[in-house]
């Protein structure tokens, strides 16, 4: 009996179910088929009723090791699997097992071997990985163009770090310059506080000789007034005869005899009698070193007591007085054609001396003072005779000036309300 053929299936049948094998498989994409998701119980050859026709071993032979079959349903589905051809099946008839294969050697009995068919998805998943290597690649590339950047970047950081490195030793150098010319102003400091301390005490001892030499001025000060009143203290009992003729011949004057001349004044001019032997006159001599011929030196006469001077003073004053109320008792005559004469009741000196009958003193006292008090007196005299002349009663005693009992002195005369000029 020639054996079965094979049943190859109808060529329409399989072209519908590709059809449909193919719009299925656009609707849902069959997952890749990798040795971790092949179920090895599915395949056919693992059933233990399969035999493989020559044919499968021959496609199985020629066929690629990538374009064996793969992806297998279930066993349970087995069957369906065998009816509906695919990429990876060629349906075969259901023969029983353990018939004997009767291959007839004739070409004519030869098998039509299919060429053998690639699957789409799996070609699709091959450029889907090319794709994503492609992919790959270029972010490769991409991230060797970073690394590049990052290695440029990173060379010029080390030549940046260099420079620095650089500056910092240069600062560094700089920093240990200062510390150094710190540490030499730390010692100059120390120096100057040293001599700023040394400082400090010269000038509290300055300070302290300050005061005293202050102190001891302030007393100075007073010494000069002490001076001036025992110098007018030691000419208390002196009096100034002024009007005396001096001799012209210098060994005259060296032989004049002062203290004579004045007692011979008491006596004739001032009617004092027994001046000779009442009055003791202790010294009697001219008052200054140079002679002058145009005027007098006056002479200073220092009586042995006090009363004394007070009683010549007393009469001196006395005898100007009788001088001045016979002045004014006495009416003077008027020289016509005189420049000054009508209206004037004053006369000239020489008319004067012609016509009073009480005769003008021809010396004049005064007290002696020191050469400091006669000028404060000097200056106060202007004020004293202003203020006679408005009447008021004026008057000199030492350095101070009395007007109507009002004590003034060079400070304050100017209140009193006369001119001192």
């Amino acid at each position: 009996m020639p054996p079965k053929k094979k049943d190859m299936g109808d060529p329409k049948k399989e072209n519908i179910n590709s059809v449909k094998s193919s719009g299925k498989n656009k609707k849902r994409k069959n997952p890749l088929v990798s040795p971790d998701n092949l179920n090895l119980d599915s395949l056919p050859e693992k059933r233990s009723d399969y035999r493989a026709s020559p044919c499968e071993t021959m496609a199985s032979q020629s066929q690629p090791v990538y374009m064996q079959p793969m992806n297998m349903s279930s066993m349970s589905n087995m069957n369906n699997y065998q009816s509906q051809p695919g990429a990876f099946y060629t349906p075969q008839q259901n023969i029983p097992p353990n018939t004997p294969y009767h291959i007839n050697t004739s070409p004519q009995m030869q098998p039509n071997i299919p060429p053998p068919t690639y699957n789409e998805n799996f070609q699709k998943s091959v450029l889907d990985q090319l794709r994503s290597l492609d992919t790959r690649l270029n972010k490769l590339d991409s991230i060797e163009t970073q690394l590049s950047n990052l290695t440029m970047k990173l060379s010029n950081m080390d030549v940046r770090v260099t420079s620095l490195e650089g500056t910092v030793r240069k600062v560094d150098s700089r920093v240990t310059d200062v510390e150094s010319s710190r540490a030499f102003d730390s010692q100059t400091c120390e120096e100057l506080k040293l001599k700023n301390t040394e400082l400090d005490k010269a000038l509290q001892a300055e300070r302290r000789r300050i005061a005293e030499l202050t102190s001891e001025y302030e007393s100075l000060r007073e010494v000069p007034d002490d001076i001036e009143d025992l110098r007018s203290r030691s000419m208390r009992c002196n009096l100034l005869f002024h009007g005396f003729p001096e001799e012209p011949s210098p060994a005259a004057r060296r032989s004049e005899n002062c203290a004579k001349t004045v007692l011979d004044h008491l006596v004739n001019s001032l009617e004092i009698p027994h001046a000779h032997d009442l009055i003791k006159i202790e010294r009697a001599h001219r008052l200054g070193a140079k002679y002058d011929v145009t005027k007098a030196r006056p002479i200073v006469v220092m009586f042995n007591h006090y009363p004394d001077k007070m009683l010549v003073k007393q009469k001196a004053q006395e005898a100007w007085k009788k001088f001045n109320d016979s002045r004014k008792s006495f009416s003077y005559p008027k020289a016509p054609g005189a420049r000054g004469a009508e209206g004037s009741d004053t006369p000239d000196a020489n008319s004067m001396d012609e016509t009073v009958p009480v005769q003008k003193p021809t010396i004049s006292v005064s007290d002696q003072f020191p050469k400091t008090v006669q000028a404060r007196r000097k200056s106060l005299l202007p004020a004293m005779i202003n203020a006679k002349k408005s009447g008021k009663s004026a008057y000199l005693s030492y350095d101070k000036l009395y007007i109507d009992n009002k004590m003034y002195t060079t400070h304050t005369v100017s209140s009193s309300g006369f001119d001192i000029s």
